[in-house]
């Protein structure tokens, strides 16, 4: 049995961990409702969006998946979904509580879905990957000030809502030139030789707990996140930066790497493009019972028959 203790630093901010909007399941994809506002504001997730424009699964993976599973595709990627929440929820309850977390304790933590369809396997794998995610934070001497929290705004004037999964502030590996300790000798004598050093900055997280790398709409992901991150808490988060944690590939043990993307100017566009098009094209407002699959309160799945939005 495993037993692991995260021992990680968390410092909450209670103004983002405080903020919390209810989620729809519909089948035009998942959407939030804002209720804090006179009437209610639907917003799609930023992940139906970008499934919307072709940046969910890599098309070649698709295929490739799609041939593997045949039939029973649509089951392998609900099952590879329940488990990743699965991570995420031990992930969130290690760090915030600060304590071990045994199989026993996991399975209490885990929501009745998972563990009804889960094999002893698979809980012993989320197990072992929870403690390669925590061995990861805390090599990166992680400052968690929040988890799972919820972001709803506008991106190109229109509505977008989105979970992150972390913000933390952690040690970042950087290479400059030393001019202190110049090359001695050879063509380059007298020249800055290149350094490694280490520096602390703010990271919007996300976990990827797929084994199939990073992909465009990883990148596009988060930095909707970050675009309304900065947008509706200001200048005091205007330097955060973006980055995946994700398997480490060809390991005998699991083992999660740190992927840091750059953004400029141009990629915010194509952020604000993505978005349009999305409402120009899809958005459906999930106000009936056609629409409407099932709602999340507070973490855990309800699914109510003929349920009418409207009327309830």
């Amino acid at each position: 049995m495993l037993d692991i203790y995260g021992g990680l630093k968390y410092e909450p901010i209670e103004e983002l961990m405080q903020t919390k909007y209810r989620r729809l399941n519909t089948y035009n994809g998942r959407y939030y409702i804002n209720e804090s506002v006179t009437g209610n504001e639907f917003a799609p997730s930023v992940t139906t969006v970008l499934d919307a424009a072709g940046l969910g699964i890599p098309s070649q993976l698709k295929e490739n998946l799609m041939i593997q599973h045949g039939t029973n595709y649509r089951r392998w990627l609900a099952d590879k979904a329940s488990y990743g929440t699965a991570l995420h929820r031990l992930t969130e309850t290690i760090i915030q509580h600060d304590t071990n977390i045994t199989t026993s304790i996991a399975e209490r933590v885990l929501s009745e879905e998972f563990k009804r369809t889960a094999k002893s396997s698979e809980i012993e794998d989320v197990m072992k990957d929870l403690a390669a995610i925590v061995k990861f934070l805390n090599d990166v001497n992680a400052k968690v000030y929040a988890t799972e929290f919820m972001l709803f705004g506008k991106i190109a004037g229109k509505n977008i809502c989105g979970t992150v999964d972390i913000l933390a502030e952690i040690d970042v590996e950087y290479t400059y030139l030393d001019h202190k300790n110049p090359f001695k000798s050879g063509e380059r004598k007298g020249e800055p030789r290149p350094a490694k050093g280490i520096k602390r900055e703010l990271f919007l997280l996300d976990l990827k707990s797929g084994k199939w790398g990073f992909s465009d709409g990883h990148f596009y992901q988060l930095l909707m996140y970050r675009e309304l991150f900065t947008k509706q808490y200001g200048n005091q988060f205007a330097n955060s930066q973006i980055a995946n944690i994700a398997h480490a590939p060809r390991r005998t043990a699991p083992a999660y790497k740190f992927k840091q993307h750059e953004f400029n100017f141009v990629d915010v566009q194509a952020v604000e493009s993505i978005v349009t098009a999305f409402y120009l094209t899809k958005y459906e407002e999930p106000k009936t019972k056609k629409t409407i699959l099932s709602i999340d309160r507070n973490g855990f799945m309800e699914i109510f028959e003929g349920y009418d939005y409207e009327t309830e």
